[in-house]
């Protein structure tokens, strides 16, 4: 009976294991000595549409014998768990591919960062995770060498890297675990901004976590100042208009944003005038 190859392509849920590396990484950053790691967003440093895309180009390239073969050999080398059915297995091939645990750090939400990477393309920038980057990287790799050349072998090498307990995997795992705490939000606004190592290191020493902020509370924190500078400024304007006129007051706040701390880039949201609330 021929694989379902719509079915395929279309998985897109998370392994029922993801859950527990998203409570790891939460427990990591508490033994760094944050309170509680906002893993609001599971964060792609691969961007998930461009595995999505690579994913289903190699899937399209292939023949139901190299498919099916990979997922005998993903159960045989516990990429997957265990099952007898072909179809159900390269889905959960699938799965892993789109949600490798080194290529995801759970952390902030979205809408509330000021670091933003949909203007790189959405890939995530290094800051203090150049390992997983270089797994990110070599994901793609993989991906695009079983779209263009598709084997056994150029298969099993891809079902290797995406192994939550194969090397490449646990390297850049390890790198997620410890430097999940490399994030910083403004003592007064929820916002939020990723880390380099000599940053969260600084955090780690000079500065505190509350309960329910989520990431390193930074006072000094030049990006996250300037916004907050020009934030407290328009919120008057802000919250003591309403309708049409509120509305007008956030597009000028959005404008002004942009302009003078993003080079007219995009980024600014209504939201980061939301502030943090006592713990």
């Amino acid at each position: 009976m021929p694989l379902d190859r719509a079915a395929i392509k279309n998985t897109k849920s998370k392994p029922l294991d993801f859950a527990g590396w998203r409570d790891s990484v939460q427990d990591a950053a508490q033994l760094n000595g944050l309170a509680n790691l906002s893993v609001v967003t599971d964060h792609h440093i691969c961007p998930q549409n461009i595995l999505l895309d690579l994913r289903n180009k190699a899937v399209d390239a292939s023949s139901d014998g190299y498919l099916i073969n990979v997922g005998t050999y993903a159960v045989n080398n516990a990429v997957i768990a265990p099952t007898p059915d072909p179809q159900a297995r390269i889905e959960a091939l699938m799965e892993r591919i789109l949600w490798a645990f080194g290529n995801v750090f759970p952390g902030a939400e979205n809408v509330m960062r000021v670091d933003d990477p949909m203007d790189t393309g959405g890939w995530e920038a290094e800051g203090a995770l150049p390992k997983a980057l270089a797994y990110a990287n070599q994901l793609k790799d993989l991906l695009v060498q079983v779209a263009t050349t598709p084997s056994h072998v150029n298969w099993q090498e891809l079902a290797n890297h995406v192994n939550p307990q194969g090397p490449a995997m646990l390297k850049a795992r390890k790198s997620i675990l410890k430097w999940a705490d490399a994030w910083a939000t403004h003592p007064v606004y929820r916002i939020y901004i990723r880390l380099s190592k000599a940053e969260t290191e600084d955090c780690r020493r000079n500065f505190d976590s509350f309960p329910g902020f989520g990431a390193w509370v930074h006072p000094r924190h030049e990006v996250l100042n300037l916004i907050a500078n020009k934030l407290a400024i328009w919120e008057p304007t802000v919250t003591n208009s309403t309708g049409e006129d509120q509305r007008i007051a956030y597009r000028a706040m959005r404008d002004d944003i942009n302009q003078s701390c993003f080079n007219g880039q995009n980024k600014c949201c209504d939201r980061w005038l939301e502030h943090h609330q006592a713990p």
